[in-house]
């Protein structure tokens, strides 16, 4: 399928790509290819895609032979941040290819799958490991932060730092 994996900056999104394209790799022992897509134009990225096939060619058409011939599995592009852009990239590619997509944004894919807030528990785990410091749900201080930044990994990995630096500075740098 073409699946969008969609969610705020922070969120997994391409480590979960890199997990999935890892595992596909591990079980078909075939290519997959990866490409970081940004704000790169369609030119661009469809060059990037053929540069494994020693080729420079933009046209859709021998995109899509290269690629088909490569025996790819699967394409994953990271970071997408323009649509039209995204469309003409994959309607390059051939037809029935599995496509990961990773964005901040949404677009209308097959399949979109929201990368979302942690699960308490996962927070807590996540909020120790940057604060270097256990914390369960039994801490009040540390469920109540959890769900002021509303679970999700990265302003929770920034409220801790954030925190960590205002607590040095009042004690003068001890724990």
């Amino acid at each position: 399928q073409r699946v969008l994996l969609q969610g705020m900056g922070g969120m997994g999104k391409t480590t979960l790509a890199a997990e999935i394209a890892a595992r596909r790799i591990e079980a078909d022992q075939k290519p997959v290819l990866w490409l970081r897509a940004g704000t790169e134009k369609a030119p661009a990225l469809l060059e990037a895609l053929v540069r494994p096939f020693e080729s420079t060619s933009i046209d859709a058409a021998v995109v899509r032979q290269l690629i088909g011939d490569a025996g790819v599995k699967l394409i994953v592009l990271d970071d997408v941040w323009e649509g039209a852009v995204l469309k003409q990239v994959i309607d390059a590619l051939p037809r029935g290819l599995p496509v990961l997509v990773t964005s901040r944004q949404r677009y209308p894919l097959n399949k979109i799958i929201d990368i979302g807030e942690l699960e308490l528990d996962n927070a807590l785990e996540l909020l120790s490991f940057h604060a270097s410091q256990d914390f369960t749900s039994a801490d009040a201080d540390a469920v109540v932060l959890c769900r002021l930044v509303g679970f999700h990994p990265f302003t929770l990995e920034i409220a801790v730092k954030t925190l960590l630096v205002v607590y040095h500075s009042r004690t003068g740098g001890t724990r």
